[in-house]
Parts: structure tokens; sequence; C-alpha cells
């Protein structure tokens, strides 16, 4: 029996733990069980895609079900790590893609939220590592350097984003402001 689940034709009976898994993710969303990993069928979702990970730990479908599955229970450094593995044993859709930058985004917010900068600026650098044109990681960058008293290196990020939009004063304020703290060092 075959379902199509998560983007990708998956055999529900290739792997007990991960059949199983699928259809606890399945059901948590027809249920509409709050997304949090304390709840049982988001648990055992996470456990029994996790135990199917250990017996094939190269298996794309199974790296791509628990990336999805932690950013569904906003377990975001969780998705992101199951991001990477997928990327290190199979090419990215435009879609896991898409669904990485976002997982490294909001990890990197949640760094700045705790005030730690520089891991704020490893996962926005990571982001620019699989799309060196994201708007949202250019700014954050350009911004951190600039908290960091670093105007050289904020520099390069406000100057792509006005060669993106010439027309974007924020970029050329924060590009000026950054010149001439450089100047002032």
């Amino acid at each position: 029996m075959s379902v199509l689940a998560f983007g990708t034709a998956q055999r529900l009976d290739a792997d007990p733990d991960f059949s199983r898994a699928q259809r606890a993710s399945i059901a948590a969303r027809r249920q509409r069980v709050l997304p949090f990993i304390d709840t049982p069928l988001w648990n055992e979702a996470v456990v029994l895609g996790e135990r199917a990970l250990g017996n094939d730990q190269n298996n794309p479908d199974i790296l791509r079900f628990l990336a999805e599955t932690y950013a569904d229970i906003y377990w975001f450094r969780q998705s992101l790590r199951r991001w990477q593995d997928l990327d290190t044993v199979s090419d990215l859709t435009d879609n896991d893609q898409h669904s990485l930058v976002d997982a490294a985004q909001r990890v990197a917010f949640n760094y700045y939220l705790r005030e730690d900068v520089s891991g704020a600026l490893e996962f926005h650098e990571l982001v620019l590592r699989y799309n060196p044109a994201n708007i949202h990681s250019n700014a954050w960058l350009g911004r951190l350097y600039l908290e960091l008293n670093e105007p050289v290196r904020a520099q390069p990020y406000w100057r792509f984003l006005l060669s993106e939009d010439p027309s974007d004063r924020r970029a050329a304020y924060f590009l000026a402001l950054a010149e001439a703290a450089a100047r002032s060092q």
C-alpha cells in the first residue's frame, strides 16, 4: 500500500516504525492535535521516526519526514539538523531548501532573542550558503555586524540589498551608517 505523504510517494509497509510514525503524524494533523512534542500523537511520530532513522540512517524519506515533523511541532533546531542530514544523502528539492532556510532563520531569530548574536550570525550565514540572495538573512547579517560594531563586515550585506533594490531606503540608511562608522574607527 502506498500513500502520498510529505511530498514524496512512500511505502507505508517498508519499515514498521516509519509506517507507524507516518500514521501518527497524519492522525495528529487530521485531529488537529496541538503541535507539541508532549502530545501523544506527535511524540509517537517523532519517537518512531527517529527509531526508523536509526535502522536506516541514509533514508531520505525518513529524514524528510522528521525534518517536516519537527518543523510542525516548532522544534526548528532539530528540523534544521534533519534537513542538513538529508542534504548529505540526497539532493534537496526546492521545497526542501525553502524549508531548510525557514528553519535556519527561525533558529537564528531564537538566538537573537536570547541575545546570542554569534549564534544568530551562524544561522543567517548558513541560510546564505543555501540561498545567497536571501533578502531577510542579508539584512539580518548587516544589522548584526553593526550591532557587533563591525561596520566593515556589515557593508557588503547592505550593498547587496541596494543592488537588488536601489530604492531600498533602509539599506541605503544602514550602508551610510556602516560607512560612517568604519571611517570613525
